[in-house]
């Protein structure tokens, strides 16, 4: 029997979470890996923090320093915030709308970084990804953190 994987829509607004332990495990160690990235200093300008801080002037070195000294500390700090607390309530049945939008935030920047890891491209069918030993638990993530996003955004804003 498939374990139940479930993210609705509450009526107080919140969201309902129904997730399997090996889930809610992925969504933990995904926000701490988003957490380590924003905030441990050696992963300044690694590939997946360039990914997720991409630069604000392609072109122009020194305007790019520019923007991110001025507005990158508060998007670092938004980022980290929204990890520690998808972290902090991996385990919930019940999200507040501000949680779960936390998580979709989170899973989405986790799904990036996945991506990211292994040279996902559009140009390259993902079953590619899924078939090499080297890239099939990191694709398989990438896919898992995707169709939580999915959820996630369903739930958070149901159609009318």
């Amino acid at each position: 029997m498939e374990p139940r994987i479930a993210i609705d829509a509450h009526a107080d607004g919140g969201v309902v979470v129904d997730l399997p332990e090996s889930l809610r495990a992925l969504i933990t160690s995904s926000a701490q890996m988003v957490v380590d990235v924003v905030t441990i200093p050696a992963q300044v300008h690694t590939p997946g923090w360039n990914r997720l801080f991409p630069n604000a002037v392609i072109d122009d070195p020194a305007a790019a320093r520019r923007v991110d000294d001025r507005i990158g500390p508060s998007i670092r700090d938004r980022k980290a915030a929204a990890a520690m607390t998808t972290r902090a309530t991996a385990a919930a049945e019940r999200l507040s709308r501000a949680d779960a939008v936390a998580w979709m935030r989170t899973l989405n920047d986790a799904r990036l970084l996945f991506g990211t890891r292994i040279g996902i491209r559009a140009d390259v069918p993902m079953e590619g990804y899924l078939e090499q030993p080297e890239t099939a638990d990191i694709a398989r993530a990438y896919l898992t953190a995707s169709g939580l996003v999915d959820l996630l955004v369903r739930a958070i804003e149901p159609a009318d």
